[in-house]
């Protein structure tokens, strides 16, 4: 009996937790992939705090240093997650011509963005500044603006720094500055000659990349002119997708070794991230080798059957809302679990705070994802709202 209940009871909690999509077009290795990047952001931000509040000092040895290193690249997960939106928001415009599915109109288009986005990331920064206010006792006429500007996706171009509501907005509004330009760049997919359409692709990526020393130079990477070349890798991506694999990739376990491939040489060149955001090559090369780490996870037998893992797409769903909450929650359960600090190696320390925090984070933003993200992923919702404030007129 017990036996019948256990997954009886993951498929229910699976089903609250699986995201809504509005075309029926779902991709589970695309939520892997999402897995993937959020796990390897939180990693990175749990490693910096673990360093920054800990209250012992951590010794210096090569164990240290390897562990440190690894998840020290985790920020990279943030540009993970920019091949992820080109790929994504792509898709339609491709089909379209492509495949002659129905166009995507820009009203469609925006409005979609608006009412899948904007209420959940507006009711974050909305908590966030409350918090601020009463746990950090922040000033309202000082933070105030900070959050006119984050609500309106300017801060990093108004004030040049992390927003001081919640630091992990300035990637979404990298995002918005990409979603307003996307249709236009959606174009290209207007060549019918895959050759040409790939080569305009693959010109339009280097100069996004040969532009990098010159943002950086202006002070301009903290805008979608810093990313824009991730972003058209997901094109890259989206293009092979449809029109090489017909959204049906054969696997192959030749792929998995050129995942791996493309992983390790990713590790390596991440190393110096100075190489890969300042030179052009370095960047470039960052672009080709996610693009073949994306061939291993469509093809690879090993890589796809991680990436489809039903608990794995399931959180990787859910990557908005922990994204948008999760360092506020490690600094809030820091606070409590960090004296537990058993010795001085540093991986020693991370991996206790995580064992004490992960699930608990987990557990959290699962429940602020059903609450507060989940609705807002119907299509309709809008509409639904619209109905039911009209029926509570009609009652009062």
């Amino acid at each position: 009996m017990l036996e019948q209940v256990k997954p009886r009871l993951a498929q229910r909690i699976i089903n609250a937790l699986s995201r809504v999509t509005s075309s029926g077009n779902f991709i589970p290795v695309i939520d892997g992939m999402r897995f993937v990047a959020i796990t390897s952001v939180f990693l990175y931000h749990l490693l910096g705090y673990v360093i920054a509040k800990s209250p012992v000092v951590f010794i210096e040895s090569r164990m240290e240093s390897l562990f440190g290193s690894a998840l020290d690249r985790g920020c990279f997960g943030v540009h993970l997650f920019f091949v992820i939106s080109g790929f994504i928001i792509v898709l339609p415009f491709a089909a379209h011509h492509l495949e002659a599915k129905p166009a995507v109109t820009l009203k469609q288009y925006f409005f979609r963005r608006i009412t899948r986005l904007e209420p959940p990331y507006i009711i974050c920064m909305c908590i966030m500044f409350a918090l601020n206010l009463l746990v950090r006792k922040d000033l309202f006429a000082e933070q105030f603006p900070h959050l006119l500007a984050s609500l309106f996706y300017l801060h990093n171009f108004i004030f040049h720094q992390l927003s001081t509501v919640n630091g992990v907005a300035w990637s979404l509004e990298v995002e918005i500055q990409f979603y307003i330009l996307a249709p236009l760049i959606a174009g290209i997919f207007a060549v019918s000659n895959k050759l040409l359409r790939r080569g305009i692709l693959l010109s339009l990526m280097a100069l996004a990349c040969l532009w990098q020393p010159y943002v950086r130079a202006w002070d301009l990477s903290d805008n979608v002119g810093g990313f824009l070349h991730f972003f058209l890798t997901g094109f890259l991506i989206a293009d092979i997708y449809i029109a090489d694999w017909k959204r049906s990739p054969k696997i192959w376990w030749g792929m998995d070794l050129i995942g791996i491939i493309a992983c390790a040489g990713l590790y390596r060149l991440t190393r110096d991230l100075h190489y890969v955001y300042y030179n052009p090559i370095g960047a470039m090369v960052a672009c080709v080798a996610i693009t073949f780490i994306f061939y291993g996870a469509f093809r690879g037998r090993l890589f796809n059957r991680i990436l489809t893992n039903r608990w794995i797409v399931v959180i990787g769903g859910m990557c908005y809302t922990i994204y948008l909450y999760h360092y506020q929650l490690i600094s809030f359960l820091g606070r409590l679990t960090i004296h537990a600090a058993l010795t001085r190696h540093l991986w020693v320390n991370v991996m206790l705070q995580l064992s004490l925090m992960a699930l608990a984070i987990l557990a959290a933003t699962s429940l602020i994802f059903i609450v507060l993200e989940k609705p807002f992923m119907r299509k309709d919702w809008p509409r639904r709202f619209a109905a039911w404030v009209q029926q509570l007129r009609g009652t009062s």
